[in-house]
């Protein structure tokens, strides 16, 4: 307000608390301020610190080239800048930089921190149906006998038939629970078709030999259909197994 714009004209962009600034395709409201610099709709971005309105050095240089060729001033609490001038511009530039090595070395650090409680056999991760966590951290038999019923019949026809469409064939009329993670459905039990998709995910878990495996998904991103930030999840075979 002391650069002379009313309250009236200043508009409070919070559409983005609680999410990453990795990736500003899915941060709507950093879109909506792109948007109105491109348009040159805004005469100043404001905000604590100018690296935080996007953790991708891509991003960032994205919004000061836009900002430039609208003469929109960017503020923080370090000072005004104005990116037609030069120095502004590289000391704006170290910033983002600077922000996206920050993110790379916390991300390394709670990586590392993930993987060594992975080969201590300390992390939890998400039990496939039929197991579960009991209040000392153990992994027990689910309680629900309807549940363990189902998972006992998978692998009572596997050893009759000796194949997964043997099973499916032989289990074609019978449910089969499914454990939900994630969203609003995480934690719940949906029971569906047992299909040989399914099947197969039961046969070929480690966690129902007792075995306590890590890093056998891994999640790559890459463009599809004109998208970014698309997840794909591919099984790797022998990679960081940690067994116990």
């Amino acid at each position: 307000m002391t650069l002379g714009w009313t309250a009236e004209n200043i508009l409070v962009v919070d559409a983005d608390l609680g999410i990453s600034g990795r990736f500003g395709v899915v941060r709507g409201g950093f879109h909506d301020v792109v948007a109105k610099v491109c348009l040159a709709e805004a005469g100043a971005v404001s905000g604590l610190e100018v690296s935080r309105l996007a953790r991708s050095n891509a991003d960032i240089a994205r919004l000061l080239e836009l900002a430039r060729l609208t003469d929109t001033l960017v503020v923080d609490l370090d000072g005004v800048y104005d990116l037609a001038d030069f120095n502004d511009r590289l000391l704006l530039g170290l910033k983002g930089s600077m922000s996206e090595a920050e993110l790379h070395l916390l991300t390394g650090r709670l990586q590392g921190a993930k993987l060594e409680a992975a080969r201590r056999g300390d992390l939890h991760v998400p039990l496939p149906v039929g197991l579960v966590y009991d209040e000392d951290g153990n992994v027990v038999f689910d309680p629900d006998e309807e549940v363990r019923a189902a998972v006992e019949n998978v692998f009572a026809e596997f050893a009759r038939s000796g194949s997964a469409y043997g099973v499916v064939a032989a289990l074609c009329g019978c449910p089969f629970p499914l454990r939900a993670y994630g969203e609003v459905w995480d934690g719940q039990l949906r029971w569906g078709k047992l299909t040989h998709g399914r099947v197969l995910g039961v046969l070929t878990n480690p966690a129902y030999a007792g075995a306590y495996v890590y890093g056998r998904v891994r999640e790559t991103r890459r463009g599809v259909g004109g998208e970014r930030g698309h997840e794909d999840r591919s099984r790797m075979r022998g990679c960081q197994d940690l067994l116990r």
